[in-house]
C-alpha cells in the first residue's frame, strides 16, 4: 500500500468572489502535522486560504473545525470565526487554542 501524499480541500463561497492573489497555485504544499489532532491541518496552509478569500473583519466558517487550525488562521489575520464540530473534545480543544490566539492579538 502506498501512503496518500495529498488531500482534497473543499472550498465554498457565497456569491462571486475573486481571489486576492492569482499567482497562488491551485495545488498547495505543507508538511504533515504529526502527533497532533488526527486530521489537523497546518495553520500556514489555512492562512493561504483565509487570506486569499476574505478581508479583515469578514466571517470565516469551518463546519468541521476539529482542533481549530482554521480559526487560528482567521483570528491571527483579523477575521471573525465561527466553528462547528460534533465532538465535545474538539470544541474544548479549539476553544482553548483560540483563547490563546485572541490574547496574543490584543
Amino acid at each position: 500500500h502506498y501512503r496518500s501524499q495529498y488531500e482534497f480541500i473543499a472550498f465554498f463561497e457565497k456569491g462571486k468572489r475573486k481571489l486576492y492573489d492569482l499567482g497562488v497555485p491551485d495545488v498547495l504544499s505543507a508538511k504533515r502535522i504529526r502527533g497532533g489532532y488526527a486530521t489537523e491541518k497546518p495553520v500556514s496552509l489555512l492562512e493561504v486560504l483565509v487570506l486569499q478569500s476574505s478581508s479583515e473583519g469578514e466571517l470565516v466558517l469551518d463546519p468541521f473545525m476539529g482542533s481549530g487550525s482554521t480559526g487560528e488562521a482567521a483570528v491571527k489575520n483579523h477575521r471573525r470565526f465561527h466553528g462547528i464540530d460534533v465532538q465535545e473534545k474538539s470544541i474544548e480543544l479549539a476553544m482553548s487554542r483560540l483563547e490563546v490566539v485572541v490574547h496574543a492579538n490584543d
